[in-house]
């Protein structure tokens, strides 16, 4: 009996473990990480430092940037109505971590997921200097960043509010989260069991 509790125990740990809720990361301006999540392009700046050129806050040698290139949410030339890129996951997403650029230009923005604002960023200073921002909220499926900063007056030429890379924390499935209790309440059975 002993032997069979303890197989139990270990099967139901190693499902409740692999059923963790798992990260997607989106590296930004490489094609294969994009197409992970429907990643409307037209939304979206070009390539940089590809295009355009620039320091872009350093980003080619950048060890904690993947690719060492970004793309901005607003793009160059785009007018009022470029201010918003998206992208949509096919998993239900409960936090994301935004690595993004504070640079020279007014690079505030908010983030919102289905139409639901999740928090926002307000420009810190006047050096390019990457940084990893985290935004939470009611789960959902598309994650949409919108600028709400003033053009600044390069804003034709590069853009504004650069983006390295986004990290979505996927919500555990229902089933996860059962077998989760179901192992936290066999421990309890085991413990109350041996104390008897």
């Amino acid at each position: 009996m002993k032997t069979l509790c303890v197989s139990v125990l270990v099967l139901l740990i190693a499902i409740t473990t692999t059923n963790a809720a798992p990260t997607i990361i989106i590296d930004i301006g490489t094609p294969a990480s994009e197409g992970q999540v429907v990643f409307p392009l037209d939304e979206w700046g070009p390539v940089e430092p590809t295009t355009t050129g620039g320091t872009w806050g350093g980003i080619t040698t950048d060890p904690e940037s993947y690719d060492g290139l970004c793309r901005t949410v607003w793009g160059p030339g785009e007018d009022n109505t470029g201010k918003t890129a998206s992208m949509t996951f096919s998993d239900l997403i409960g936090s994301v971590d935004i690595r993004h650029l504070d640079g020279i230009a007014d690079d505030q923005f908010m983030v919102c997921m289905d139409g639901v604002e999740w928090g926002s960023y307000s420009d810190m200073g006047s050096t390019e200097t990457w940084k990893t921002t985290t935004f939470s909220g009611t789960p959902g499926y598309e994650l949409t960043i919108w600028v709400t900063g003033d053009p600044w007056a390069s804003q034709s030429t590069y853009g504004q509010v650069a983006i390295d890379r986004v990290q979505a924390t996927v919500v555990p499935a229902p089933g996860a989260l059962v077998l989760g209790a179901m192992g936290t309440a066999f421990v309890g059975f085991l413990r109350r069991r041996r104390a008897l």
